[in-house]
């Protein structure tokens, strides 16, 4: 381990109060002011640098990575609860009280759901039953206070997500999408960095 990563990790846990779990990799200047979370699984969870996650980050499984780029921001009690993939990209802002999900959790078929607690509780849950499909979100999006992000659907490139939307298909970049299902509202003028 290098001596920034170390200094990173120590940073972290300060801030946490407690270790970072393995599987999570903090970059320098990124504050976890929530929660990382492997409730059953060897997962990754990568936070770039300058970032703040305020809310909690959860990597389900093994094959679930979670990444979060430069200078975004989680909102509190926001959910990222990923089973396969996930990525925030770089100047994201997540407000309060969203969920963003990769997977449906459980299967549509009643059947094959009746055990899913006991196999949960047990550390036995398979995540490859539920439909799993990655999320993307990408440079400078927002996403506003109480949106649902669902399992396959990209944010494009400084997309606005209005608050309490839930999103089930791809929004395009520099648009406004509002409502539920949610909706493109407007578009935007793009803006590109200098």
């Amino acid at each position: 381990m290098n001596k920034s990563r170390i200094a990173s990790a120590l940073r972290a846990r300060l801030r946490l109060g407690r270790r970072l779990p393995p599987g999570a990799e903090v970059s320098p200047n990124a504050e976890i002011r929530g929660n990382i979370a492997f409730p059953t699984s060897s997962g990754r969870i990568r936070i770039a640098r300058d970032s703040v996650i305020d809310g909690t980050l959860i990597a389900e499984c093994a094959e679930s990575i979670l990444t979060v780029g430069t200078n975004s921001f989680v909102g509190r009690n926001t959910i990222v609860d990923c089973a396969l993939s996930i990525t925030i990209g770089n100047d994201v802002l997540v407000s309060y009280n969203c969920i963003i999900t990769d997977s449906d959790n459980h299967s549509l078929s009643r059947r094959t759901r009746r055990d899913d607690l006991r196999k949960w509780r047990a550390g036995a849950f398979d995540w490859s039953v539920p439909q799993r499909a990655p999320v993307t979100i990408c440079d400078g999006a927002w996403i506003g206070a109480g949106a649902i992000i669902l399992r396959g659907t990209t944010i494009g490139e400084g997309a606005i997500v209005g608050a309490g939307a839930v999103v089930t298909r791809n929004v395009p970049a520099w648009t406004i999408v509002a409502g539920n299902p949610a909706i493109q509202v407007r578009a935007l003028e793009p803006e590109h960095e200098k």
